[in-house]
């Protein structure tokens, strides 16, 4: 009783953890309309068109095969799908990813947007560019390809970003939608096809620590040690990253 006399509701235990999992099916669904949007136009799109200024920039590669298989000059409607659908799998894959470091980026939507941006976008552009690659071997000048490996990554995680706090947010559709039209939504994970391999196993431990946390919650007074721990590992990937492709371009300029 409250004390006004008014009966005060008991939400059951299964009731409440399913409330916290649909939330984050939410998310999940906010996520995957974003990567799906996000890899389709800079990965597929903008990655076409680096292909192109690449080829144009380097004709006496014509017709080579690049590692990842694509003929250097050649744009055919089978290949431009490959493209689209590849970059639609690695940005889910990453959508995932960012779902769960969101938590450890501080400050409001638009510091969380540059510091994803500069962070995980930097990092996967540091891991693309190696001089083992084709791509860097072969083509001229050698500071094009690497500054397109890594623009091209870091302007997939900004639309992404913007995508994804827009429509993480409370006021937005996925927030607000019926459960019931808000779950259809998930079925945009469908196109992931591959990506799916690394994405079920994912939210399946996430389930799995989902339960534990709602079954043990984590004491207040271990929360600021893991949030800091995070952030420093998640800083420290980042310095590993740019060391390594600063160790990298001297190679193969």
């Amino acid at each position: 009783m409250t004390s006004t006399g008014q009966p005060v509701a008991v939400v059951p235990p299964e009731t409440g953890f399913r409330l916290v999992i649909q939330t984050h099916l939410r998310a999940l669904a906010a996520v995957g309309c974003a990567a799906v949007l996000a890899g389709a136009l800079v990965g597929g799109v903008g990655g076409r068109l680096a292909m192109r200024l690449l080829a144009a920039s380097n004709e006496h590669t014509t017709g080579m095969t690049t590692d990842d298989g694509f003929e250097i000059g050649r744009i055919t409607a089978g290949g431009t799908l490959q493209l689209v659908a590849a970059s639609i799998q690695f940005a889910m894959i990453g959508a995932v990813l960012y779902l769960l470091v969101r938590p450890l980026l501080p400050g409001p939507i638009g510091a969380r947007v540059v510091l994803a941006t500069v962070g995980i976008g930097g990092t996967v552009g540091a891991i693309l560019v190696h001089p083992e690659s084709f791509d860097f071997r072969a083509l001229d000048p050698a500071l094009l390809p690497i500054a397109l490996f890594v623009a091209l990554p870091t302007l997939l995680v900004l639309v992404f970003a913007v995508l994804a706090e827009r429509w993480l947010a409370a006021d937005s559709w996925f927030s607000r939608a019926p459960w019931r039209h808000a779950r259809l939504a998930l079925l945009v994970w469908l196109v992931g096809g591959l990506a799916l391999v690394v994405v079920l196993p994912i939210l399946g431990l996430c389930l799995v620590l989902l339960a534990v946390l709602h079954r043990w919650p984590l004491p207040d007074r271990w929360r600021p040690v893991v949030l800091a721990a995070g952030r420093v590992l998640l800083v420290g990937i980042f310095v590993m990253a740019v060391v390594d492709l600063a160790q990298d371009v001297p190679l193969l300029v």
